[in-house]
């Protein structure tokens, strides 16, 4: 019996020693898991293009905070191949593997315990073709160090959706002609191209596209009235040619009155002359009118009366009042876009000296001109008395007094740099022969393009308050040469115009650049559409001058 009994419990010793060292009860092992596994692109935007690397970033989570740690991992996700080029796995494991075959990537580490929330692996792909593909997690086993020798893996939670990932063929645009703006150069398939026209009320537009040498310009859609057109995205297949010809609108002039002659069609930018052949012993008052507005910036030379072609934006109404002179008296009319500084009596005395006073604005300089009777008059400054004086011998028929003013100090904002602006300076002040205009004892640049001299200050301060600064600190000095701004492209004052200068205007529009380290004129050379500001299309202007001396050339 005691053989028997001693048979029975050796029997039962074999079997403990047989089973593993670590062994749980089944409570204690527990199969369901708190990892979920999560992806993230990057770059998460479409605007990915053909070529270019995108990351997907795979990171641990967990629902338990008693679990937050993991060290063995075993993933599989899913890729289209023709879209898709598996190229590197980044890992904290230098244990990992990642095998790529037939658009199925496992990735397989383990290693010391690693964070949850902190990435598991980033992966590199390449975009190999335009249009839309997902990356897919189809597997994903997580475990911790206490259990990774104990059980398989158990299955972790996988992402609600697969990754999206959209690419777009880009193209170059390429803009020629006045009076486009666009805020890229770069159009794809994906997008609408947009683009504006300047002063759409102003010009007529006639426009030649194409896309890699096909004509689309029938696809274009143009807003007329806010000059906004687009080119849908579907009629772009290559490198866009954006040619525009534009044509200076025109407008309907009505005459009413006697004794006036003129066309009866104007044109924005060209002059406009009308003509009163006045009668003896009469007395002519004229009103203008602009897009119905009043108007008073004509010239009147010997009775030909100007309007200046900048100033023709809408239809002109000429309105002549003829009336018969009392005995000694004439009429007196303040013309030109300086009339309504100046003060003076209504009618003047045949054989009487005539005066006026101009209430002159800080920042103009003023010229005055004065015919009478058809014929021109001296006109002379009397400083004792602050004011201008017609001779008595001059003053024989109507008197007709132009005064022009143009501004001396003109300040503009020329780059916003966020905290500060930089202010582009233009003096036009009176500047003897050999002296040229000084801003704190420094040479101004003259430009061809303002008809001024030019200068650049950065400051947090206000537009008015630059201008008093300006008038403060500019001076003219004799014996100095200045310095001249070259539109020619050549921004960076190299022996060509070439890529490069487009690229340093990108880069001083992105600030990459100060007044203290890059010289002035770069910067003064670099508004090419002669805007008085700094920007994008500036850089598209050379683009311009570059293909159109390519085109010459062949």
């Amino acid at each position: 019996m005691k053989q028997r009994i001693l048979s029975i419990l050796l029997v039962l010793v074999v079997l403990l020693t047989t089973l593993p060292v670590g062994i749980y009860a089944a409570d204690d092992i527990k199969t369901d898991t708190p990892y979920r596994i999560t992806t993230q692109a990057s770059p998460e935007s479409d605007q990915l293009a053909v070529g270019d690397t995108v990351t997907v970033r795979l990171t641990v989570e967990s629902s338990d905070s008693a679990v937050q740690t993991f060290s063995a991992y075993d993933l599989k996700l899913r890729y289209d191949v023709r879209y898709l080029a598996f190229e590197a796995c980044y890992a904290p494991d230098a244990e990992v593997t990642a095998d790529a075959a037939g658009g199925m990537l496992r990735v397989k580490g383990y290693g010391t315990e690693k964070n949850c929330a902190s990435p598991v692996a980033i992966l590199v792909f390449r975009i190999l073709e335009a249009g839309e593909t997902h990356i897919a997690v189809e597997e994903a086993k997580i475990d911790d160090s206490d259990h990774a020798g104990l059980r398989d893996a158990p299955k972790a939670k996988l992402p609600e959706a697969p990754l999206v990932i959209r690419a777009a063929q880009f193209f170059s645009v390429t803009l020629q002609g006045e009076g486009l703006q666009a805020e890229t150069l770069v159009a794809s398939a994906s997008h609408d191209y947009c683009f504006l026209i300047e002063d759409p009320e102003l010009f007529q537009y006639q426009f030649s596209i194409a896309s890699g040498g096909t004509d689309i310009t029938e696809k274009l859609i143009m807003d007329q009235r806010s000059g906004a057109c687009r080119i849908p995205g579907d009629a772009i297949s290559s490198d866009l040619l954006i040619v525009a010809i534009r044509t200076p609108m025109q407008f309907f002039v009505t005459l009413t009155g006697d004794d006036l002659a003129g066309g009866n069609i104007a044109q924005y930018l060209t002059d406009y002359q009308f003509t009163l052949n006045r009668d003896k012993g009469y007395t002519y008052t004229i009103a203008v009118t602009i897009q119905g507005n009043p108007y008073h910036g004509f010239r009147e030379e010997q009775d030909v009366y100007t309007i200046p072609g900048t100033d023709i934006t809408g239809n002109i109404h000429i309105a002549v009042t003829k009336k018969a002179n009392a005995s000694g008296q004439v009429n007196v009319t303040f013309v030109g876009n300086g009339a309504k500084d100046a003060s003076g009596e209504s009618k003047a005395t045949k054989g009487s000296a005539y005066t006026f006073t101009i209430q002159e604005e800080q920042g103009y300089t003023y010229t005055v001109l004065a015919s009478s009777g058809g014929k021109r008059a001296d006109c002379t400054y009397d400083a004792k008395n602050d004011c201008y004086r017609i001779p008595a011998d001059k003053v024989v028929g109507d008197l007709t007094i132009t005064i022009t003013k143009t501004v001396t100090i003109e300040v503009t904002e020329y780059l916003d740099m966020g905290q500060e602006t930089m202010y582009l300076i233009l003096y036009r002040g009176q500047v003897e022969t050999g002296s040229v205009p000084k801003f704190d004892g420094r040479c101004m640049y003259w430009s061809e393009c303002y008809g001024a001299y030019a200068w650049l200050m950065t400051s947090v301060d206000g537009k008015s308050d630059v201008e008093h600064l300006a008038e403060e600190r500019i001076a003219a000095s004799a014996g100095s040469i200045a310095g001249t701004v070259n539109y020619s492209g050549n921004v960076d004052l190299s022996l060509n115009t070439d890529q490069q200068d487009a690229a340093l205007i990108q880069n001083i529009y992105n600030l990459r650049y100060t007044l203290e380290n890059l010289e002035m004129l770069k910067f003064l050379n670099a508004d090419l559409n002669g805007d008085k500001k700094l920007d994008i299309r500036d850089a598209a202007a050379v683009i311009g001058m570059i293909v159109t001396e390519q085109e010459d050339q062949t």
